[in-house]
């Protein structure tokens, strides 16, 4: 049984009976799971794996979640094969999401895997998946949004901001979105030692190139690191948010806007999995999406 944190397992080789592919779905509803109204539950219960990538599509169907499309693993493998459930999808304010928190899993505490963010009438909004950490997955965690990049790079280094004490605690980005004004929603976990990552914004494909080949870019110096994409999101036309950690011999393949047919038969191909799926802007039928072996 895998004991990986989740956080860097959803993007980790996977291998044996662990692996699947493609492990992900496009806009699937109502085919599959997602057409029973507790589709998450089915998911889990009835097909055992564990969901740690979702995105929505809203007003596809009549509950609140609409369509959706998203990544998984089997929950077996996972540090949460004892717990149940191991996942819940929640959508609201910031005081919702932080209500949330407070009393899924019995109230024994939660924290959030993946964070999306939405306008309801011009007002932000949160969709995430939130995770059981209590027991033997516990660990500490941060999230917050409102943050320019200046106070996340301040926050990331153990500065205080907001709700953030000055704890002097290296942090490093697990989930990451861009508001409409441009400031930053995120999720972070302790940087542990000798863990490398990186992140940038404003970026286009040809910059991102640049970053994965180890070149130079804005704040990006020539290091020579091969690195691979583990979070892409579009944030306008040519403007993409990312997250990256070193390559260290893994296969991945990453493509801007693809439709799912596209990366489903990228992941056959390759024999990889999907590691991030998100919507490609508004469209209803492109993806930005990542694969890794």
């Amino acid at each position: 049984m895998a004991t990986m944190e989740i956080e860097k397992q959803r993007w980790f080789p996977q291998t044996g009976a662990c692996a699947l592919t493609p492990e992900g779905f496009g806009w699937s509803q109502p085919l599959g799971s997602t057409a029973h109204p507790y589709w998450e539950d089915v998911m889990e219960l009835e097909d055992g794996n564990f969901l740690f990538d979702v995105e929505y599509r809203e007003g596809g169907a009549d509950d609140i979640s609409g369509w959706v499309a998203g990544a998984f693993v089997k929950k077996s493998c996972t540090e949460f094969a004892s717990y149940t459930p191991s996942f819940k999808l929640f959508q609201g304010t910031g005081d919702d999401i932080k209500f949330a928190l407070d009393h899924v899993f019995e109230k024994k505490g939660a924290r959030i895997l993946d964070l999306d963010i939405y306008y309801d009438n011009g007002q932000l909004r949160f969709a995430v998946i939130l995770v059981p950490n209590y027991g033997s997955a516990a660990r500490g965690w941060w999230w917050g949004w409102g943050a320019t990049a200046q106070i996340l790079s301040e926050v990331l280094s153990g500065k205080a901001w907001a709700s953030f004490k000055a704890d002097g605690i290296k942090k490093k980005i697990v989930a990451i979105e861009r508001e409409a004004k441009g400031h930053f929603a995120f999720v972070l976990n302790e940087l542990k030692p000798g863990e490398a990552w990186w992140r940038g914004f404003g970026a286009d494909i040809p910059n991102i190139v640049s970053v994965v080949n180890g070149e130079a870019w804005a704040n990006f110096a020539a290091d020579n690191i091969k690195k691979r994409l583990v979070s892409l999101k579009r944030f306008a036309h040519r403007n993409w948010t990312f997250i990256a950690v070193p390559t260290e011999g893994v296969g991945w393949w990453w493509w801007p806007n693809k439709t799912w047919t596209e990366l489903g038969a990228e992941a056959e191909k390759n024999n990889a999995r999907i590691i991030d799926i998100e919507r490609y802007g508004s469209s209803d039928t492109l993806f930005s999406g990542i694969l890794g072996s």
